[in-house]
């Protein structure tokens, strides 16, 4: 995934700012740095960085009011290393001193910094259209992290958020006056109208701490070949307790992307998923009502963050959404 090669130098891809965190995490850490590349993010501050003995890492940066409010996800990021076996999990390297995080003050908000080790490969949104192994394998990928996190337990994680696929709902009403294209609407509209009830029902099923975040951007191949297969996993911000079903629901929804046929992507993932997790003909119906609704939410989230100040990560995050959003809609002609 580095695109970029040869020495790391004042100015390289972000300026000042870059330069300050390189010579933060150099001095932190005791590497050195010879080649950096700025990533993609929702609400942190993602870099790629190779060192001097060739060692890749991911600088994360969050910004928060107390860092409780970050580090609570790194034993959570430990406990899926130890138990996803062959996957792997961005693990956190500790500081000259012992400690896993930098936490600086520059401006009215504080900033936790840490040093991940680099997960090699590509997100599988990279792929053109994921093929039915690759995509069992993600539902395979959806039952074991249900099961890696089925024993954790943590009184400080999230109760709720704005992506809890309970509050799909909620989200998507707070983003629809944003959305202009009034097929877009519609098509938005049809999904909610036909999924609403289900929402309340998924919401009573049995609850566990959950990943909840198995998007395409999360989740990791090791090429596009034909024989490309899941070997990593990103990110753990929007773990949660939550309904279990939530890892399914979630992969299936992102799965559907790119696909000419969404609905038949969606039940590859179950299946590859029941393969571990048998799901109740109850639980399927309700995959195939919630799947479509977190695309909406996807959709409408980023439609309006674009419009009060859009981003390249927005857009990348969208841009094969809507056209899915509407083949899903039209099947319910």
């Amino acid at each position: 995934m580095t695109d970029q090669s040869g020495p790391f130098s004042p100015g390289t891809d972000g300026g000042a700012e870059l330069v300050t965190l390189c010579q933060l995490i150099e001095s932190s850490y005791g590497i050195s740095i010879i080649d950096v590349r700025s990533l993609g993010g929702e609400l942190d501050t993602n870099v790629w960085i190779r060192d001097s003995l060739d060692r890749e890492y991911t600088i994360k940066t969050s910004r928060c009011s107390d860092p409780a409010e970050i580090r609570w996800q790194y034993p959570v990021l430990e406990h899926l290393r130890q138990r996803l076996d062959g996957i792997g999990v961005p693990t956190l390297i500790p500081t000259m001193d012992g400690d896993w995080d930098i936490v600086a003050q520059p401006g009215p908000s504080l900033e936790v910094i840490r040093l991940a080790n680099w997960v090699p490969g590509q997100v599988i949104g990279s792929h053109p259209m994921p093929p039915e192994r690759l995509l069992k394998d993600w539902g395979l990928l959806a039952a074991n992290t249900v099961l890696a996190l089925s024993d954790f337990e943590s009184t400080e994680a999230p109760s709720t958020h704005y992506w809890d696929v309970r509050e799909s709902l909620n989200a998507i009403e707070s983003c629809l006056g944003f959305v202009e294209d009034q097929p877009n609407l519609r098509a938005v509209e049809r999904l909610v109208g036909r999924a609403a009830e289900a929402v309340h029902t998924f919401a009573l099923l049995p609850q566990q701490i959950v990943h909840q975040d198995l998007n395409d951007f999360n989740v990791i191949i090791d090429g596009e070949s034909p024989n490309a297969r899941i070997t990593g996993l990103l990110d753990v911000g929007d773990t949660l307790m939550a309904p279990r079903l939530s890892e399914l629901v979630v992969a299936s929804a992102y799965s559907m992307l790119r696909q000419p046929e969404p609905l038949l992507a969606l039940e590859f993932v179950v299946e590859g998923y029941s393969n571990v997790l048998p799901v109740p003909d109850d639980e399927r119906a309700l995959v195939r009502l919630l799947a479509p609704l977190r695309l909406c939410v996807n959709a409408v989230t980023w439609t309006k963050r674009a419009a009060i100040d859009g981003t390249e990560y927005g857009q990348r995050r969208m841009a094969a959404t809507w056209p899915t959003i509407h083949t899903l809609a039209e099947s319910m002609r």
